[in-house]
């Protein structure tokens, strides 16, 4: 599981894939069962993950 949760965190940053992609390339059946493992696993959604790990392109 740690290392399931360890490639959909570098994908989230890394890619543009949807969460729903990501859930299933990193082996999960539903994106339910992907959310509910991330967050106890990392204590934020896949998708607030996402949005506080990015970079903001500069203007």
């Amino acid at each position: 599981m740690d290392l399931r949760i360890a490639n959909a965190k570098r994908m989230l940053v890394e890619t543009d894939l949807d969460i729903l992609k990501i859930a299933g390339l990193c082996g999960f059946v539903t994106h339910s069962h992907f959310s509910d493992a991330f967050k106890r696993k990392t204590g934020l959604s896949p998708g607030a993950f996402r949005k506080q790990r990015r970079v903001s392109p500069i203007a």
